[in-house]
């Protein structure tokens, strides 16, 4: 099982980053930048920087305290452009296209373009409903679906999803994606602590993104440790239960 990280809800401004504090998550020795890499270096997959409220310009600030390895781990939600112009190798779609602006459309003609164009090595995007993941996600390299349980950093937003019904469906869209030699890792966001990893991986997800459950701990480092172990141990069970063939 693989761990993605997504940013902090708190839209504070970059110009402070380095001495400022996480005062609601409880961290008073870290700073977000700080948290991130040493996330990365502990072995989190990716980091998606998703600041609602930020322009190209604080997104750029932020970025600048990254080096070139890290920024290969690192993709950001917005306009389409910005990664290209901010030198990311991510690419992220939101949800609905059809909000695409008429400038942003022409990176949604051809995703294998973009890849190819501006070497890019991951492209993903983020689903809300059952149905536009099966018709769309052997598109994309990696696709989130969400909320899987109640979210924990945004307040009544809770699970629309029929958890046995989804297991078959994503077991569904397995076979026809093996069938057609397509493949892609499905994460699931939203609710997530470490008691959800393992039945995560048994509804048929690759990995989990977290968001609230870090960012609210009073040890946002000692959490990723925590969900990073589980992870680690509930793929080295699957893969013991199969015989060494899980992903």
């Amino acid at each position: 099982m693989k761990l993605i990280l997504v940013s902090s809800p708190i839209d504070y401004s970059p110009a402070s980053i380095v001495s400022r504090r996480l005062s609601r998550a409880g961290v008073d020795t870290h700073t977000e930048v700080s948290i991130v890499k040493e996330a990365l270096a502990m072995g989190v997959e990716a980091f998606h920087l998703r600041k609602k409220s930020w322009g190209f310009e604080e997104s750029q600030n932020f970025l600048a305290n990254f080096n070139e390895n890290e920024l290969t781990k690192i993709s950001i939600h917005g306009p389409l452009g910005w990664p290209i112009m901010l030198g990311l190798r991510r690419v992220h779609f939101k949800d609905n296209l059809k909000e695409i602006s008429d400038e942003e459309d022409k990176f949604t003609e051809s995703i294998e373009e973009i890849r190819t164009t501006f070497d890019v090595v991951k492209i993903s995007r983020s689903f809300h409903q059952i149905d536009d993941l099966r018709f769309d996600a052997h598109k994309y390299d990696l696709a989130f679906l969400s909320p899987i349980w109640n979210s924990i950093s945004k307040e009544g937003y809770d699970t629309p999803f029929d958890l046995d019904k989804l297991k078959g469906q994503l077991s569904n869209m397995r076979i026809q994606h093996i069938k057609n030699d397509q493949s892609i890792d499905l994460y699931a966001l939203g609710g997530i602590d470490e008691d959800k990893i393992s039945q995560a991986q048994e509804l048929g997800f690759d990995g989990v993104a977290v968001l609230g459950c870090v960012w609210q701990s009073n040890d946002p480092i000692k959490k990723i440790k925590t969900l990073l172990a589980e992870c680690t141990r509930v793929q080295k069970q699957s893969e013991d239960d199969s015989g060494g063939l899980t992903q």
